[in-house]
């Protein structure tokens, strides 16, 4: 049997200027054709498309008809992908997906499409807090209802870096949340919103040094993988804005539907930029600040389930971008007394007591 690939090559290299290989184009096919000759590029679904050699990923409906053409000018595309309706950034990066540069081919309208990228750009920003640019730009024609788009993103660290950073921090998260928040455990998926919500907060407060960072982020001393999930969960130490990025994605994974608040906190006139987290418990909102009066092993409460008459005495905010946090209950008694009542569980639970009955509070 004639290997489709060679074909496809030889009638390149020794007859015509360019040949079509029509469905099902296995995504093999056209992986291996342009690992074969780098000045190889294509249309892919009629769209006069240039793709890279190095593609990771081809993700191709089985209907689409591939052309391959000899080109000099080769568009740095790292992946090629077929939105579901649902792709995103964040949902790529979760999934292991790094990359600088992707083509995405979508049925969706082109401007419901930038607009759920830009919907998905705080939560991109809080799995990489390494991005400093992200663009959209539209490439091709509409064919058949799909559009093509070519997403490419700048970090400020170098892509392998970001890309084991994410990995390790992964893999440490995993830890701790099944050894010390006992993620799997039918106690705490039963569990009150407010007491999941509460333990991570409490580890954080417990495990992480603050770190508090230079004006500018052009400052040698200014250390940028404090600003991550990766500072916080393996380096344990962080500023404000990593330790909100690690209890947004602890939060969430207890299933606390969580967001960034970007703003300043500070004593008296005295205000320094500062991030934290927003809660929703039971449709409710509250603050949830972990860095705010972090100190050792003690428990800082004037961070936990306030609301942002609360929160207004010390931090600074656009209330316009963000829901109201207006109910003043639950508060750390609603804990306590939850604690007092529970505590055969969450023995068994094996979640480390000081979580949850620390030596000290700070109220």
């Amino acid at each position: 049997m004639v290997n489709p690939v060679e074909l496809m090559v030889n009638s390149l290299r020794e007859r015509s200027p360019q040949v079509v290989y029509k469905g099902p184009p296995p995504r093999v096919v056209v992986h291996s054709a342009l690992r074969k000759d780098p000045r190889l590029t294509g249309t892919v679904a009629g769209f006069d498309v240039n793709v890279v050699q190095k593609a990771k990923h081809m993700i191709l409906p089985s209907t689409y008809a591939v052309t391959l053409r000899y080109t000099d000018h080769l568009p740095p595309y790292d992946e090629i992908v077929l939105d579901d309706g649902t792709w995103t950034l964040s949902k790529a990066w979760e999934g292991g997906q790094y990359s600088e540069r992707y083509g995405v081919v979508t049925q969706a309208d082109a401007k419901a499409f930038a607009q759920r990228l830009q919907d998905d750009s705080e939560r991109f920003r809080s799995v990489c807090p390494q991005l400093k640019d992200c663009r959209y730009t539209p490439i091709g024609r509409r064919t058949e209802g799909h559009h093509l788009f070519l997403i490419e993103c700048v970090f400020t660290t170098g892509l392998r870096q970001i890309a084991m950073q994410s990995k390790s921090a992964g893999d440490m998260l995993d830890q701790v949340m099944l050894r010390q928040l006992a993620e799997k455990s039918g106690f705490i998926a039963h569990a009150p919103a407010f007491f999941r919500a509460y333990l991570p907060f409490a580890w954080l407060q417990q495990n992480v040094a603050f770190v508090e960072q230079p004006a500018s982020p052009s400052d040698p001393r200014y250390d940028r993988d404090a600003d991550t999930l990766y500072g916080a969960i393996v380096n344990r130490h962080a500023s404000a804005k990593g330790i909100a990025a690690a209890y947004k994605t602890m939060a969430e994974r207890l299933n606390v539907p969580c967001m960034t608040v970007e703003g300043s906190a500070g004593t008296g006139s005295s205000k320094d930029p500062h991030t934290w987290c927003i809660v929703e418990l039971n449709g409710e909102h509250y603050h949830m600040d972990p860095s705010f009066g972090i100190n050792g092993d003690l428990i800082c409460i004037d961070g936990l389930l306030r609301t942002d008459r609360n929160m207004q005495s010390t931090h600074e905010w656009d209330t316009s971008a963000y829901p109201a946090c207006s109910r003043r209950t639950p508060d750390f008694s609603d804990i306590e007394r939850y604690v007092s009542e529970h505590e055969e569980q969450l023995t068994g639970a094996r979640i480390p007591e000081k979580l949850y009955s620390p030596d000290y509070v700070d109220y």
